[in-house]
């Protein structure tokens, strides 16, 4: 059978769609899929509207005129390049160096979709093609589908992901705009029954509006049994405008202190970053005993942790302010758990409440370890007496909207509303907290956690304009941007046929029973990614409102107690920690990938025999891609490309401190039309060649780090899949694994060369290993697992050379952890200058250190005394150093002022910087 190639196959304008993606986020308004409601690791429109196109269009489609049905329609890459050239200098960024608005925010227009037509119909012999995601999640894959005017079929395990899919996918292309003042009605209709039975609670002050009230978890000091307020520091604005914090005053005629607020600009001594709780040991304010996490943790447990208000936010129509609490805070709190006590029976007995218990898993353990038992305990008192009011009020308002509108309409409406009090939950709970940076509530999950916070924020949802009133905004603006996305319907009118409302279904991506076989031209989904996500953990915080809300709406789809755990496609080691001799890691792993391949099987009966598969995977860690690729070619798919895309967030100070990958990585695959079958020997020196060839293209293209190593996995599995399958000289079959560490052996020799500067110096296995650590992960700290398989590769034994040996890093937990130069010379023999067995590393840590403490007089002498100064390789550590290590870093700088007094006619890295890119030390160094 002769299969056509498609454009994905042979080209993709990686640079291009990196720049794109991280713009579609960048100006603070996301898109409207992403406002709709709360999705992990959604992936941007753009890249995906870029593989479902480049997964159908023929290889040789003009790459110019791809991009600009893309919605690109500049220099993305230009314009970036001119946005840090003036970041650089110092000068201020024009307004808009793009020239066009955000690529997601554009369809194609019919002169364009008439040359797709013409470009499908000499390919596919059809413009009539069906897509499918079978792991649909946020919905931004089938979205772009859809839009582009393609049979679309959505698929998802999770009830809130099928319910939020609906909500995007179908809602807005059945009703479209008709349906925002019915939605803005009904929901004045809430805000008006909720702002009153909620009056007291919230009561009207001289200063203004209140807005939100920030508070501490307090726990008893076990010492003096005075009531501790836990927060790590006690800003609660610090931006270009005002440096504003709280103190605690101790008074000796009361068992809890109290709050004024502090202009630290004109108080410069007070300091704010000194909180009551640091590394999780408190410190009481009157005694100054210290309370360790154990006793903190069991107080939770013992139900014995409250909370006391600290901080109000206000408004008086011109900008934020805040205050310190008044009695009337406190006699309004005590108001609130009164009337909760007396409507709880109510509501309880209404089935209103969530008290189902929160499971012992991966994440919601968080939760548990910090006493909430039931969903309820997630919120405060008057946070959950406000959540169940509004629910209260959503019930009155359904009757009323069931009787006046047809059912389907009605469901639409009533689906809108309850993401009101679903987006209220999230900015509502004890687990968000109040980012002094942008002055506003940081929500529930702005991380894919439960972690618990010291300090927590609560929302004033009565507050006219703001708390439900911008839930409610946030929705139906949402909602509006949905319609505007997909446009009018006329934009589509070259398929000749109806526009069909995507099919979106609930179900097991393991199982798709009404799909026919091979009736699928390409399916494109971005599959869990191992262990990041514990989707159904983090969706139960929601599914126990929807429930509530939508349950009898859609009975078949909240059948439940909570979310299915069991049938999810993610390592989840809580499934597997009762009983058995197999570690639950390894039981972890095995599930994931079995439920994989039956993903994978189930893709490959539904894909056309010409269908084409493209995957979208973000993971760091080896074991999730040898899964991955073992599930795939067990299903009988060949990998015939790869591309990396930039799609996460930019590197700042922020990702510096972290091991994180920037990029998504694009598998594109093919059903393997034989078992052609190979000899690893034989295909060793394809698979250098291959990964060597595209690691060079992408280094190119400005992947670094991580990203660059990630980048070669796909190239390099390329091979193996290809032949699969594959043998070694014992009759052994070569699994992913084996294929993958030698993409990563090669690109680490690459990169040691990079880094050097092409010298023909050679590091010892310790150096080595620490010079990589930071070029690699660009980080501190790093997984055990990681550094460990990085450590094979330079030849060096972790744990007994790199950690209890030479002290390089410390081990923690599940990761490693670089030491600092000082925190090496503190801990090992080596302390000693003039110890003669100093290793390279050794004798430029020594450096540092000496520099950082005594100057550069005392550094320099010992350089001189050990001939560093003149030692060739000596010299290139110090240029890979400055090389691999993040700039924020205090070690690069001190490094760099090193160089600046000692090498600065040698390094070549330094000869290649200009001065205003050296940053300089203070005159203590």
């Amino acid at each position: 059978m002769t299969r056509p190639r498609v454009l994905i196959e042979e080209d993709f304008p990686v640079e291009a769609l990196g720049v794109e993606s991280r713009r579609e986020n960048s100006t603070g308004q996301h898109p409207a899929p992403n406002r709709l409601h709360v999705w992990w690791a959604r992936r941007p429109l753009t890249v995906s509207r870029a593989a479902v196109l480049g997964s159908l269009l023929p290889a040789d489609t003009d790459p110019k005129w791809f991009l600009r049905v893309l919605g690109i329609k500049g220099d993305p890459v230009a314009a970036r390049q001119r946005m840090l050239d003036a970041r650089a200098k110092g000068e201020r960024v024009p307004g808009d160096l793009y020239g066009y608005k955000r690529a997601f925010s554009c369809l194609p227009d019919n002169h364009d979709m008439d040359r797709v037509k013409s470009d499908l119909l000499r390919i596919w012999g059809t413009w009539d093609l069906s897509i499918m995601d079978p792991m649909a999640g946020g919905g931004s894959i089938p979205f772009e589908a859809e839009r582009l005017g393609f049979k679309t079929l959505a698929n998802d395990l999770n009830p809130v992901a099928h319910i939020v899919e609906i909500a995007t996918l179908k809602y807005p292309r059945m009703f479209g705009q008709k349906l925002v003042p019915l939605i803005k009605h009904y929901a004045q209709n809430m805000y008006e029954k909720g702002k009153y039975n909620l009056a007291n609670i919230f009561p009207s002050t001289s200063h203004g509006i209140d807005l939100d009230y920030i508070w501490a978890h307090t726990i008893k000091c076990a010492s003096c049994g005075y009531e501790i307020p836990l927060s790590p520091n006690w800003w609660i604005r610090r931006d270009d405008e005002e440096h504003l914090a709280v103190r605690p005053v101790v008074k000796h005629n009361s068992n809890r202190p109290e709050f004024m607020l502090v202009d630290v600009n004109e108080e410069p001594d007070y300091n704010p970053d000194q909180g009551t709780v640091k590394r999780g040991v408190a410190v009481c304010l009157r005694c100054h005993d210290l309370t360790d996490g154990e006793e903190i943790k069991r107080q939770a447990q013992d139900g014995r942790m409250g909370y006391q208000l600290y901080a109000v936010v206000y408004t008086t129509g011109k900008g934020r302010s805040f205050r310190i609490p008044t009695t009337e805070d406190e006699a309004a709190v005590q108001k609130a758990e009164k009337l909760l006590a007396q409507k709880l029976p109510e509501w309880e007995n209404k089935g209103w409440v969530p008290t189902e218990m929160i499971p012992d898993g991966n994440k919601t353990r968080e939760a548990l370890r910090n006493g909430y038992r039931r969903w309820m305990d997630l919120f405060a008192p008057r946070q959950l007496l406000s959540l169940l009011t509004y629910l209260e009020a959503f019930q009155e308002v359904k009757q009323e909207i069931l009787s006046n509108h047809p059912f389907s309409e009605a469901r639409a409406i009533l689906t809108y509303l309850a993401f009101t009090i679903d987006k209220s939950a999230d900015y509502n709970s004890r687990m968000t907290r109040f980012d002094g940076t942008r002055n506003k509530i940081a929500n529930t999950f702005d991380r894919h956690d439960y972690a618990f916070k010291w300090s927590f924020a609560e929302m004033n949802l009565t507050a006219p304009g703001l708390g439900f009133d911008w839930a409610v905004d946030q929705v139906i603006d949402a909602y509006e941007g949905l319609c505007k996305l997909i446009g009018d319907k006329g934009n589509l009118q070259w398929f000749e046929q109806p526009v069909l409302e995507p099919t979106v279904r609930l179900g097991s991506a393991t199982d798709l029973y009404d799909v026919a076989d091979e009736s699928i031209h390409a399916v494109v989904v971005d599959p869990p990614y191992y262990d990041n996500v514990m989707y159904a953990e983090m969706a139960d915080f929601f599914y126990v409102w929807q429930k509530r809300t939508l349950g009898d709406l859609y009975p078949e789809v909240f059948l439940g107690d909570l979310t299915d755990k069991n049938a999810e496609a993610v390592a989840n080691v809580a499934l597997f920690r009762s009983g058995g001799t197999i570690k639950p890691k390894i039981q972890a792993e095995k599930n994931y990938q079995n439920k994989m391949k039956e993903v994978f099987q189930e893709v490959y009966r539904i894909l056309k025999p010409d269908g084409v598969l493209t995957i979208m995977f973000t993971h760091k860690r080896v074991e999730a891609w040898d899964t991955l690729a073992s599930a795939l070619i067990h299903a009988g798919f060949e990998i015939t490309a790869s591309w990396p895309v930039h799609t996460e967030s930019e590197h700042s100070m922020h990702i510096a401190n972290k091991n994180a990958a920037e990029s998504t990585i694009l598998l594109v695959c093919r059903k393997r039309e034989a078992s052609r079958g190979g000899w690893w020997d034989e295909l060793l020196p394809i698979v250098r060649e291959r990964v060597l060839e595209r690691a060079q293209v992408f280094e190119r293209k400005g992947f670094r780090k991580l990203d660059l190593m990630l980048a070669t996995y796909g190239p390099a599995l390329q091979v193996l899949s290809e032949h699969w399958p594959v043998k070694d000289s014992t009759g052994q079959l070569v699994q992913p694994e084996r294929v993958l560490e030698e993409a990563r052996s090669l690109v680490t020799q690459l990169r040691v060369t990079e880094l050097v500067q092409h010298r023909q110096v050679v590091f010892d296995p310790i150096t080595r290993w620490y010079v990589l650590a930071w070029d690699v992960f660009g980080a501190e700290k790093f997984p055990y697992d990681e550094a460990r398989l990085l450590a094979l590769t330079c030849g060096v034994d972790l744990d007994r050379q790199v950690i209890k040996e030479h002290g390089v890093a410390v081990k923690s937990n599940k990761y490693v952890v670089l030491q600092t130069p000082a925190q090496r010379m503190e801990g090992h023999r080596w302390g000693n200058p003039e110890n003669a067995s100093l290793s390279l590393l050794d004798g430029l840590h020594l450096a540092l250190t000496l520099y950082q403490r005594d100057g550069g007089i005392a550094a320099s002498q010992y350089l001189q005394r050990h001939h560093l100064d003149t030692d060739v390789q000596f010299q290139a550590l110090v240029d890979a150093c400055l090389l691999a290590i993040p700039r924020v870093r205090s070690e690069w700088k001190i490094l760099q002022a090193l160089a600046v007094a000692q090498f600065r006619q040698t390094s070549h890295v330094l000869e290649q910087m200009t001065l205003e890119q050296l940053p300089t030390l203070s005159e203590d160094h």
